[in-house]
């Protein structure tokens, strides 16, 4: 099948952007939040290789994409995947002859076959996009292309913050049950944090369809919610004090960046691209993980939660270390129009 040609990009530029699912995930946010500016700037579509998810996106399986380019009735000029299910439909589109931007959202493969899928797709797509110079700097080591990063980072409205010694909560987390995301390790720091603080309140926030299955021992307060919208997480972290993220890799951590301009301290481990944006005048950075370790962190957590002045310093620090990172619409926006020769 021969590319389609939009003469002059007199129309809009046909966009079809490619995932797994639409669930409650920082990629799916990300593509959710950025489509009304987009759909201004392109005719921008969103497909998905299994379910269409809870993400309400005017998302379509993506047979009915194939369907539109068998009857001519729909062909994108520029077909984008992100995550590894979507790449093997991008190897597809491509090999039929549509241009293929391939977006990578962390720094490290999980499992051999997102390995493998990465090593193929970024060697034979025209576009490679990065989440972040960390998920760049690994993605070199599969190729000498080009790589252009759009940076999972969206502009908060201006909005008087809650102060730290009003907020409802004292920490928060805020991630999918999976392996990678340490929900072990959260639960043993909270265990750790209760013993220093039996009247701290946690806000567990989790997304997609496992459960946590955590029995609630010695009266700790963990208020545990599932597949909240964007707003109503933001919300619960406008109102928490620390927000906890253990994960073993990352790429941008579109959560730590809306935790920060929540006005929240972070509790990290540096990896992704968090080690980049994250210092230690702004967050409590775990290096090291074994059972000493996380009762020192608890004990300096502890220490540091009964100083507010600390607290808003650390915070200020942080909310203006983030407020002059590039945003993701705009850059992707731009991007698309540079490549295409807009």
């Amino acid at each position: 099948m021969k590319k389609h040609k939009n003469s002059k990009y007199k129309k809009k530029i046909k966009i079809a952007h490619i995932v797994p699912s639409m669930n409650y995930g920082g990629v799916e946010v990300a593509i959710s939040k950025s489509l009304p500016y987009l759909k201004k700037k392109f005719d921008y579509k969103i497909y998905t290789v299994k379910n269409k998810g809870i993400l309400q996106s005017e998302q379509k399986n993506f047979i009915h994409l194939f369907k539109d380019i068998i009857r001519k009735k729909w062909f994108p000029d520029l077909i984008i995947t992100s995550l590894w299910w979507s790449h093997l439909i991008g190897i597809i589109l491509k090999l039929i002859g549509f241009k293929w931007a391939t977006f990578y959202h962390s720094s490290k493969s999980n499992h051999i076959i997102n390995y493998l899928i990465t090593l193929l797709s970024i060697n034979i797509a025209d576009i490679i996009l990065a989440d972040s110079n960390a998920t760049k700097k690994y993605l070199k080591k599969f190729t000498k292309k080009n790589i252009e990063i759009i940076p999972f980072v969206f502009l908060s409205k201006k909005e008087k913050l809650v102060s730290l010694n009003k907020r409802k909560f004292d920490f928060i987390f805020v991630g999918r049950v999976s392996k990678e995301k340490r929900i072990d390790l959260l639960l043993r720091l909270t265990k750790e944090l209760y013993k220093k603080s039996p009247e701290k309140k946690f806000c567990f926030i989790f997304s997609g369809k496992n459960r946590v299955d955590y029995i609630k021992k010695n009266n700790v307060h963990i208020e545990i919610k599932y597949n909240l919208q964007n707003n109503k997480v933001l919300s619960y972290m406008k109102h928490s004090k620390f927000y906890i993220h253990l994960a073993d890799r990352e790429g941008m951590s579109m959560t730590t960046i809306e935790s920060i301009q929540s006005g929240c301290i972070p509790i990290v481990r540096p990896v992704g691209e968090i080690k980049n944006y994250i210092k230690k005048d702004s967050s409590i950075i775990i290096n090291k993980i074994n059972q000493n370790s996380l009762i020192q962190i608890a004990n300096k957590i502890h220490k540091i939660s009964l100083n507010i002045k600390k607290l808003t310093k650390m915070q200020q620090i942080g909310m203006k270390r983030i407020k002059y990172l590039p945003e993701y619409s705009k850059t992707l926006e731009q991007t698309i129009k540079c490549k295409l020769n807009m």
